[in-house]
């Protein structure tokens, strides 16, 4: 017999620095908003950096949409796999990787 459920509140400090970090990334990408494609392409790490800042932020959103689906989601409902019960409880980073900033 299943466990009972639980229900993941969503926590507004774990989505403002969700939020701080696309912030960041954005500040640290507008510089880069007038140079070329042509440029980007013979530069290799300014390509690298520019694919980063934007990996960052991708990640950072993607993240703070999980954690606030989390919120409408229970651990334990009979329509969610144990990864996402696992994906919950550790807010979104797997466990394995700590309490690291994510």
């Amino acid at each position: 017999m299943p466990g009972p459920r639980r229900i993941v509140p969503v926590r507004a400090e774990v989505v403002r620095r969700k939020l701080a970090t696309i912030r960041e990334a954005v500040e640290r990408l507008r510089p880069c908003a007038s140079i070329g494609v042509e440029k980007l392409q013979q530069d290799g790490l300014l390509q690298w950096a520019v694919e980063r800042g934007l990996q960052v932020a991708a990640k950072a959103l993607f993240d703070a949409g999980n954690h606030i689906l989390a919120g409408k989601r229970t651990i334990g409902d009979p329509s969610s796999s144990p990864l996402w019960d696992a994906e919950v409880r550790t807010g979104g980073r797997p466990a394995s990787r700590g309490s690291g900033r994510s």
